[in-house]
């Protein structure tokens, strides 16, 4: 399964493409961006927060109550970092003009999306129905590419 975001922010489109024109190798870039959405999922993670920083949801005390013991024990027993699977299944593919930046496992869009029995807890989208960065993404990813250019100007 893939979700598919496209950045549709103008200003990051716009400083993307001036350094697309300059760049002789743009999968550098592009890399860069991967590397710092990643750093932003795990983030994520740590403060246990959305794109936007709203606080995830606890578990639901019948999620509490079906989980084995021994699993709180041996893994980090943190909301969407039981046994540290989902964290540890994320990366990124680049080409010269994109990045693909997913979760490898198949619940992770459980959590992003959502389902009738379980509340959203977005870990790379901002709103699910736009495929919507959040703001602090898109900032970081302008830094990232403006980081980049300044590199091309020197």
């Amino acid at each position: 399964m893939s979700i598919k975001i496209e950045v549709t922010s103008r200003e990051v489109l716009d400083v993307l493409s001036q350094y697309l024109e300059l760049a002789e190798n743009p999968r550098k870039v592009m890399d860069a961006i991967g590397a710092t959405l990643d750093n932003q999922v795990s983030n994520r993670f740590e403060t246990e927060t959305d794109p936007d920083g709203v606080p995830w949801a606890p578990w639901m005390q019948s999620t509490v109550d079906s989980y084995p013991r021994e699993g709180f024990k041996a893994g980090n027993g943190t909301v969407l970092d039981r046994y540290g699977d989902l964290l540890d299944h994320r990366g990124w593919s680049v080409d010269d003009t994109s990045v693909t930046y997913g979760l490898t496992e198949i619940y992770g869009a459980f959590h992003e999306f959502g389902t009738k029995d379980m509340v959203r807890r977005g870990i790379l989208m901002s709103d699910p129905d736009t495929g919507e960065l959040g703001s602090a993404d898109q900032e970081a990813i302008l830094a990232t590419i403006y980081d980049n250019l300044g590199f091309l100007m020197e």
